[in-house]
């Protein structure tokens, strides 16, 4: 059983990324993403109807949910999803890849939790390891400004995974079961994700880009964007003190954010 799951997980995590990349170009990333997540929050909620199981959510925990929503299923995928328009998707997963490093350290600065030696050695290893098998498109694109910007979004994006994973965590904590949290909290980030799609802009004939240009088509094109991300990103470290209420310890953080 144990064996299953475990292919099944690297299954999933493993095509996320060439999912994405499909799904990149098609319509807005912030369009893709909250038709995603109103699919899989309606999914969810239609399996636990079926498994009879409740949907409510206490009052206290709705900040928690909001949190997790905004950085685990909005932040989280608008920085993915317009870092693989300018980046290969190798690349992405190699920078994602930190994400259990990151869990451990976050859940060690907010939460008090002790860092336990294996799970970081193995994190590092495992990065480690994607490092050396994306080394050789890495060294192609070292003086490439669009892939380091890329790699930056990315970084973001993945801070916000595990900040998601850790409001996830508190409330799991707190006896919620993942499947309540996450169906709510998918439902919140795809209604963040949908308020963050501008309107279309009439383009100025002052300001044409052409193929010889593509620094400022590139910074045309993720300026109003990154604008959009970092003001929802902005509102993550403040609700971060929120995980500094009493918690027990002993709950690891769930690697919850690709659905």
């Amino acid at each position: 059983m144990n064996l299953s799951l475990y292919f099944i997980t690297v299954l999933i995590w493993g095509t996320t990324w060439i999912a994405i990349k499909w799904q990149v170009g098609v319509v807005a990333p912030p369009v893709s993403i909250a038709f995603r997540f109103w699919l899989a929050a309606l999914v969810m909620f239609v399996l636990m109807r079926l498994l009879r199981r409740s949907v409510k959510a206490p009052r206290e925990v709705w900040p928690l949910l909001a949190g997790q929503g905004v950085a685990l299923f909005c932040v989280n995928f608008l920085c993915f999803y317009y870092a693989e328009q300018i980046v290969p998707s190798g690349l992405v997963a190699v920078v994602f890849s930190t994400a259990p490093l990151l869990n451990a350290i976050n859940g060690r600065i907010f939460m008090g939790r002790p860092l336990q030696p294996s799970a970081i050695v193995g994190a590092v290893l495992g990065l480690v390891g994607i490092l050396c098998l994306f080394a050789p498109q890495m060294a192609g694109h070292t003086g490439d400004r669009a892939m380091w910007l890329g790699l930056a979004i990315t970084l973001a994006g993945t801070m916000s995974f595990s900040a998601g994973n850790l409001f996830s965590s508190r409330m799991q904590a707190m006896g919620l079961h993942p499947t309540v949290t996450n169906s709510w909290a998918m439902l919140i980030g795809a209604g963040c994700s949908s308020n963050t799609v501008a309107p279309p802009r009439r383009p100025c004939a002052t300001t044409k880009l052409t193929a010889t240009q593509p620094s400022r088509r590139i910074h045309a094109r993720f300026s109003m964007r990154a604008i959009q991300i970092a003001r929802m990103t902005v509102s993550i470290p403040t609700t971060l003190a929120i995980m500094r209420w009493p918690v027990s310890k002993s709950t690891p953080p769930v690697m919850s954010g690709i659905t």
